[in-house]
């Protein structure tokens, strides 16, 4: 007799799907840099929905602590103050990928109803892929992480889209009001197609999930908005100085969020901190943050 599924087993069977054997030279490369830190590398986002690497390939490279990761490089500090760290790699021929780098413990609590923004929990109740476990105990820690976060995002949909007539309502719901919380330009479309791109998922997740011990965190939303856009911009400032090339993966990052064209001048490009006036102030003109 085959065992009932559980909203654990489901995630499980998920994150072990087989990927792209091209993403085992990404998985090489990120084991180089970071070293015997790397507890799991995590694959989510467009390309995985898409089946395709085309594109820029999203991963969370999660590490044990951030020294561990960069020794004693200013970079750790960076990574435990305002997580994750965000570096671009290309691998295999010609893919390029954007890795995020976050301890376990500040992944765990992302992905808890006590996080104050959606940041985590939001991303990785999606599909994800796990491409490298260190071992069966990382395995099946991380699996339990994505589980909860899945538990998270149904209870704060269902809070929001308290009807039951259509389970993937809260879904839709949650989605829409998390890209609200961040610097995104997607309306509410957007949150029904990445609902719509895996409904049989999300309708087979919804009874488990809201069965799950989940509390909804009673955080205002319009809190959120105003923390969680701010935060990414933060982040964003901070990606200028983390690696080569960062002002203008700032630029094209608000560019592709939120249609603000940032053409950066050399100044600009040597001088990220003082050209972020200039650019909040554009952001908040056009109703960004």
């Amino acid at each position: 007799m085959t065992a009932p599924a559980t909203l654990d087993s489901l995630i499980a069977a998920e994150t072990a799907r087989p990927q792209d054997p091209a993403l085992d030279a990404l998985v090489a490369a990120l084991r180089r840099r970071f070293g015997g830190s790397v507890v799991a590398i995590l694959y989510y986002g467009s390309c995985l929905r898409r089946g395709t690497l085309e594109g820029v390939v999203d991963v969370y490279v999660l590490v044990d602590t951030y020294r561990a990761a960069y020794g004693r490089s200013w970079l750790a500090f960076a990574n435990a103050l305002l997580p994750p760290n965000v570096f671009f790699l290309g691998f295999g021929d010609g893919h390029r990928a954007k890795a995020a780098v976050m301890s376990v413990r500040q992944f765990a609590a992302g992905c808890a109803p006590a996080a104050w923004l959606p940041s985590i929990w939001a991303r990785f109740c999606q599909p994800t892929a796990l491409l490298h476990a260190r071992d069966e105990a990382a395995r099946l820690a991380v699996n339990r992480m994505l589980a909860t976060a899945v538990a998270t995002a149904a209870a704060a949909g269902a809070a929001l889209a308290p009807s039951r007539d259509d389970p993937l309502d809260l879904w839709r719901a949650v989605f829409a009001a998390s890209y609200r919380s961040e610097l995104r330009v997607e309306d509410a479309s957007r949150a029904a197609q990445i609902v719509a791109a895996d409904a049989e998922r999300y309708a087979a997740l919804t009874p488990l999930a809201l069965a799950a011990p989940s509390t909804h965190s009673p955080f205002p939303w319009g809190l959120r908005r105003v923390l969680g856009k701010s935060v990414n911009l933060l982040r964003l400032l901070k990606a200028a100085f983390t690696f080569a090339g960062g002002t203008d993966y700032l630029a094209w990052k608000i560019e592709r969020h939120t249609g603000v064209r940032a053409d950066l001048t050399p100044w600009q490009r040597h001088h990220p901190l003082l050209a972020l006036p200039r650019l909040a102030w554009r952001l908040w003109r056009q109703g960004v943050i």
